[in-house]
């Protein structure tokens, strides 16, 4: 059993650890490496700490905003995927600040391939993948994923931490420390097949919107189509001032790619001058569409349909997915949330309900999932 899963609901957090630590135990499961998302009630510091101390092996995390654990939801807990030392032919991890945008890619980039003994550029999409995970705050992590895929031949999936919307400053985990303004970057040689699953939960309207002044943070709109950001929207939807501001996250932004698919991008505030302050950068000058709310529970259901015929008489280890806040607060509108989490009863899963999403670049709105399997 190369994967094992676990949580914890319990509200302190060392006797939660403890609980876990048991069940790894019970289970005769010796972690190399776990991956562990949290509830952001918990002391971060302190639970990057025991965590670290008690499963005795290579430790990454960070918050979210609530849990999810195999068809389970909860708002207070840990949930923790565990590796066996036969499950990664090898792995690199490594957390980098990005508090500003001096990254020394080339040197990272060498340093990888000095880890692996081989060149960076020349690793095999089918047997290595790239992981992410940031504390949110930082901003550039367009900055950094658009950069390092300029190197990378594999897929790098992950997401920013969360929690319940009041966007406090966050930390991501690695080995007992806990850091700012950084990314944790993950490169896994797996010993085992693995697939990428991608959901969308948003499609373009017709309507257009040009960001034609874009502050030099790159996430705040000062002017669309050349009129204020609010305005600009409210006359687009057709709808007040006030309705647009109480729900401002349903309104999304989209961008078209080559492939033919959407990258979309959430507004996270508007100021009281009606610009906007987006999740993601915004390009200046560049053509988005305003998109509108699908299905989230339909084109799920056929992703992973898809899936399980894909993978039919295979046997499936483990789910790691990240997933939207956004998505989960259209799931909770609807009431639909038993209704995703069902889907996900074939194999053990867990996942970070994110501020932001990678999936070779950096958005908002989707869920991006690795599964593995032999």
């Amino acid at each position: 059993m190369p994967v094992f899963t676990t949580y914890s609901n319990n509200p302190n957090v060392q006797s939660a650890i403890e609980e876990i630590a048991c069940a790894f135990k019970e289970n005769n499961f010796k972690p190399k490496l776990i991956l562990y998302f949290f509830s952001a009630e918990y002391s971060e510091k302190n639970l990057a700490k025991l965590i670290y101390e008690k499963m005795e092996c290579d430790s990454i995390g960070c918050s979210t905003a609530a849990t999810y654990y195999g068809t389970k939801f909860w708002q207070k807990s840990i949930v923790v995927m565990g590796f066996s030392d036969n499950m990664f032919a090898n792995y690199f991890l490594k957390t980098i600040s990005i508090r500003s945008k001096d990254v020394p890619f080339k040197s990272l980039t060498d340093e990888i391939s000095a880890y692996f003994n081989q060149p960076f550029e020349t690793f095999e999409p089918d047997k290595y993948f790239g992981l992410l995970l940031d504390d949110f705050h930082s901003r550039n992590q367009n900055y950094f994923i658009n950069n390092l895929s300029k190197y990378s031949p594999v897929t790098f999936i992950g997401g920013s931490s969360s929690d319940q919307s009041s966007f406090a400053q966050h930390y991501v985990h690695h080995n007992g420390n806990t850091y700012a303004n950084s990314v944790m970057l993950g490169v896994l040689k797996s010993n085992y097949e693995f697939k990428f699953i991608k959901m969308y939960s948003h499609i373009p309207k017709d309507t257009v919107l040009i960001p034609t002044d874009v502050d030099t943070d790159g996430r705040t709109i000062l002017e669309i189509n050349g009129k204020n950001p609010v305005k600009a929207f409210t006359d687009a939807l057709d709808i007040s001032r006030e309705e647009y501001l109480s729900n401002i996250w349903k309104y999304p932004l989209g961008v078209k790619n080559a492939n033919g698919s959407f990258s979309v991008f959430a507004t996270n505030k508007a100021f009281e001058n009606g610009t906007l302050l987006f999740f993601a950068d915004i390009i200046q000058g560049n053509e988005y569409y305003l998109m509108k709310y699908s299905d989230i529970i339909r084109d799920s259901r056929r992703k992973i349909k898809h899936l399980q015929n894909d993978l039919a008489g295979k046997n499936i280890l483990g789910l790691i997915q990240f997933n939207c806040l956004g998505r989960h607060f259209f799931l909770l509108e609807e009431n639909k949330i038993d209704n995703y989490l069902q889907m996900f009863g074939f194999c053990p899963h867990i996942a970070l309900l994110s501020n932001a999403e990678y999936y070779n670049d950096y958005n908002n709105y989707i869920s991006s999932s690795i599964v593995f399997y032999k």
